[in-house]
């Protein structure tokens, strides 16, 4: 009798447990559920038990963080130029050198939309038919060449308040794709703010007038113009 006693309270233990499971799926899929994070699907572990590391950035912009600026200031994209290029309040906080370095990335990456936003709109380029402009800019984007470098020679301002301009004076380096000569203009961009209600009072593009670049020095840089 024992053992039969021993057997029936065994298969209700049995019961009672598969009972609690059925009634409580939400509690399991919790306990067993992968993550879904992307860090988490790049440390999956391979087979025999080794953990991957992810590569992905952690910026939310890929590669394209890791990835160095155009302008030639040593720094990631996403550190530099890409971060006002993608950012408004980075755009109204940036110096005029910074925004001439943008616009060189800009073109670079092709991003038309900063080009035209960093456009003051007393420019002579700058169209009321945004679409038309689109694809001015698009023909014009310096597609046979690979933007290697802008080199800032150096910024100035004059005036104050809401009429305060900028000059900056650079080089913007560039290497033809097809036969890998070198190639370089100077150029003297002029900045304005349009108020700040206009890009929340960034400096814009005004005007610019393009010169030949200084003479070059064994490095292959252009001499500082003080």
């Amino acid at each position: 009798m024992l053992w039969r006693f021993l057997l029936l309270t065994l298969l209700l233990t049995h019961e009672s447990a598969v009972c609690l499971i059925n009634r409580s799926p939400s509690w399991l899929s919790r306990t067993t559920r992968l993550p879904t994070s992307p860090s988490a699907r790049f440390a999956k572990p391979r087979k025999g038990g080794k953990k991957t590391r992810g590569t992905a950035s952690a910026s939310g912009f890929g590669g394209a963080a890791t990835q160095p600026c155009p302008c030639g200031s040593g720094v990631g994209y996403m550190k530099c130029c890409g971060k006002i290029h993608k950012d408004g309040d980075a755009f109204a906080q940036a110096t005029p050198e910074q925004v001439v370095r943008a616009r060189y990335s800009a073109y670079a990456k092709r991003e038309i939309d900063f080009i035209m936003g960093s456009t003051h709109p007393l420019n002579k380029n700058f169209l009321s038919n945004i679409d038309h402009w689109r694809q001015q800019i698009e023909m014009n984007c310096y597609d046979k060449f690979e933007l290697t470098k802008c080199e800032i020679l150096h910024e100035t301002f004059q005036g104050e308040g809401s009429n305060e301009t900028a000059q900056v004076v650079f080089v913007a380096n560039m290497v033809q794709r097809e036969s890998k000569e070198t190639t370089a203009f100077q150029e003297t961009s002029t900045f304005e703010r349009a108020g700040k209600h206009v890009r929340n009072g960034a400096w814009l593009y005004k005007e610019g007038v393009i010169a030949d670049p200084p003479d070059r020095n064994e490095t292959g840089e252009s001499s500082q113009i003080e």
